[in-house]
């Protein structure tokens, strides 16, 4: 029960109640007026109002001198009130915090992805029993919020697109959703793609650093966050994302938001666009005139071109936003400007300011993230790159976010190295090669390089990418496009380079022999091509440190079992994680080593085996010595399945391959 100030004219309502706020008399609560109707039905029909009293305020007017007053004036009378709160008053905080028990209120979930009218979650293991109680209240509490969702895996566990595995916790299972960002509308299944609302303030802060009338290659650009709002300032952005059901949101967006004159989309692999859209942007003429409004007074006046916006022949900006693999997509910017696409730029034509996303661990000032990230952009690019003002040709590290206790995002920022933009000046053609094409294609491309310098010296083949799984989780197709990278895709680059090198019965073939498949079939080519003067060595590297053990080069297969964490197939993938960038092996020595054997510099021949790296050879070692114990403990079993032969008959036979 509280008391309050019954009012005696209902025009002093103002002047009261700024009078006992001042004097801090009133009740003074969050979402909590102090004026209400008076209690007295009769009264409150007239409009007559009370002022709520501070709890401390006895019935009495003299406990406070400006209520004395007021009384003794005849201008207020002191009257109990009876407050009555129900659940539309209360907070989500506060209704979770009178319902869960007392060791759950520590961390009460509270934080969540605004998506339209979805709210998503990521519950804690603690609170996933109370998940249909928090969900329920969420809705309540958020008039926009219709459905509420919880993650049960992390972003790109479902799928290479970054979507993601929910369980719908309230409402319907209807992620149709349409928001606003930035002024642009964006319509598209929160199921089928990726987007973070978290990431507002980032999109509008990189977008601000383009000018217009720029051309921005947007590698990762999903459904178009920064593409749109770009575009709507005149910018000009070649957009690209791989997944089908972002290319199809962002089409929506380029219409819905009129930017089609600036925003151009496209649906390819990241690495391939790379390439591709510098080429063809070299040779596209485009140009945008920006009209008079419309006169209102002259309707017959007729619009005319206050400018002309030209579309520039080369990128001033790369954006790309993976942040858990964007970095291995970096060595596609070596050699991106040859002399056949320097000729159709300007004179003044600078290289592009790429900006990568990636993500780091998290420490006060960022310093040794600063240098952990650089020490990646080294590796992907083969040069060196440091911390520091772009200005200065260093690398600018912005803190983006934090997305989990120990885990940030950053956005690294440079200026391509000249060195990088250019191989032809060093002697080396780059073409774009894609293994997994079929045969003909491969065999087509193999006949233009040979153009080139009318022979082919040195073949090296090195594996793709690692798939990272048990036999039981990997499905046939994620094992189906392993092989078709890592072994079908090396055997028909092979078989596309071999006639060449017969007919000048010369050349040596370098595997990586990281794949036991790839080992066994360099030993069958060595037998098959020696007659006609072909080398074919098999490379065997231990761990070095490249971007090999990266996501994106490691990939993981979907299903994930749990039984596997404490077997062996666990302890792998510790190791693996643990040897990401900590590898023994140095690249630059490695890479040496493999130049002068394969060029014969160390004026030996050519080994059926190259082993890199001490660690390799331990292993190689340990391996050998293993199978001889295991030859020698079976050898009378082994030997016990031959036909009875006469000791030193001539019939005997040899190996097979033996002459």
């Amino acid at each position: 029960m509280l008391c309050s100030a019954m009012l005696r004219s209902q025009f002093s309502v103002l002047t009261h109640n700024s009078a006992l706020e001042k004097s801090k008399d009133a009740l003074t609560r969050e979402r909590l007026p102090s004026v209400h109707p008076d209690p007295d039905v009769e009264r409150a029909k007239a409009g007559m109002k009370c002022i709520l009293l501070r709890p401390e305020i006895a019935t009495t007017p003299h406990s406070s001198v400006v209520l004395a007053e007021l009384a003794q004036q005849a201008r207020i009378s002191i009257i109990p009130y009876q407050l009555k709160l129900d659940y539309d008053y209360w907070t989500y905080h506060d209704i979770m915090s009178s319902i869960l028990p007392e060791d759950a209120q520590g961390e009460i979930p509270s934080g969540f992805a605004h998506v339209g009218h979805v709210a998503h979650l990521n519950l804690r293991d603690d609170y996933i029993k109370y998940k249909s109680i928090i969900a329920e209240i969420l809705v309540d509490k958020n008039p926009g919020v219709r459905t509420v969702i919880n993650k049960i895996d992390d972003v790109g566990e479902e799928s290479e697109y970054r979507t993601f595995k929910y369980e719908v916790l309230a409402g319907p299972d209807d992620l149709n959703v349409t928001l606003s960002e930035e002024n642009c509308t964006f319509q598209f299944d929160y199921s089928k793609v990726y987007w973070n609302s978290r990431l507002n303030t980032e999109h509008r802060r990189l977008v601000s650093s383009f000018a217009e009338g720029e051309a921005v290659c947007d590698v990762m650009a999903g459904i178009g966050p920064f593409a749109v709002p770009a575009g709507k300032k005149r910018i000009f952005v070649w957009a690209n994302d791989l997944n089908p059901d972002s290319y199809t949101s962002m089409l929506d967006a380029i219409k819905k938001n009129k930017v089609h004159d600036y925003v151009r989309p496209f649906n390819e692999d990241g690495r391939t666009f790379i390439r591709t859209a510098v080429a063809e942007l070299a040779k596209t003429h485009h140009a945008v005139d920006i009209m008079s409004k419309a006169s209102r007074k002259d309707k017959n006046a007729k619009a005319e071109v206050v400018k002309t916006i030209k579309q520039p022949r080369t990128f001033q900006h790369f954006v790309m936003n993976l942040p858990a693999t964007a970095t291995t997509f970096l060595p596609s910017f070596i050699g991106l400007y040859p002399p056949s696409v320097r000729e159709m730029l300007p004179a003044d034509a600078k290289m592009p300011l790429i900006h990568v996303y990636c993500f780091s661990t998290k420490s006060d000032d960022n310093v040794e993230e600063g240098y952990k990230i650089c020490e990646e952009l080294s590796n992907q690019l083969q040069c060196d790159m440091k911390p520091g003002k772009m200005s200065e040709g260093k690398v600018e590290i912005h803190d983006v976010r934090d997305v989990a206790p120990k885990k940030r995002m950053f956005c690294a920022s440079f200026r391509l190295p000249e060195e990088l933009a250019d191989l032809e000046e060093k002697g080396a053609v780059t073409m774009h090669l894609d293994v997994t094409q079929p045969l003909p294609e491969i065999q087509n491309i193999v006949a233009e390089a040979h153009k080139v310098h009318g022979r082919f010296d040195v073949l090296i083949n090195a594996a793709g990418y690692i798939l990272e799984g048990a036999v039981e989780e990997a499905s046939p197709e994620e094992t189906y496009d392993s092989l078709n990278t890592n072994v079908f895709g090396v055997i028909n680059l092979t078989r596309a380079i071999t006639p060449y090198m017969r007919q000048q019965h010369s050349g040596t073939i370098a595997h990586f022999g990281s794949v036991g498949t790839i080992t066994g079939f360099s030993e069958s080519l060595t037998l098959e091509l020696k007659d006609f003067g072909i080398h074919v060595i098999s490379i065997e590297p231990g761990y070095f440190r490249t971007g090999f053990l990266n996501p994106g080069a490691r990939q993981f297969t979907e299903k994930r079992l749990k039984e596997y964490d404490q077997t062996s197939v666990g302890a792998v993938r510790n190791a693996l994680n643990g040897q990401d960038n900590n590898q023994l092996g140095d690249i630059e020595k490695g890479c040496k080593v493999i130049v002068d054997v394969v060029t014969k510099k160390t004026r030996k021949e050519v080994p059926l085996r190259l082993v890199l790296g001490s660690d390799a050879y331990q292993m190689i070692k340990d391996k050998c010595e293993s199978t001889i114990a295991l030859l020698e403990e079976w050898k009378d079993v082994t030997c016990s399945t031959d036909h009875s032969w006469d000791a030193g008959s001539s019939n005997a036979p040899g190996w097979l391959g033996e002459s």
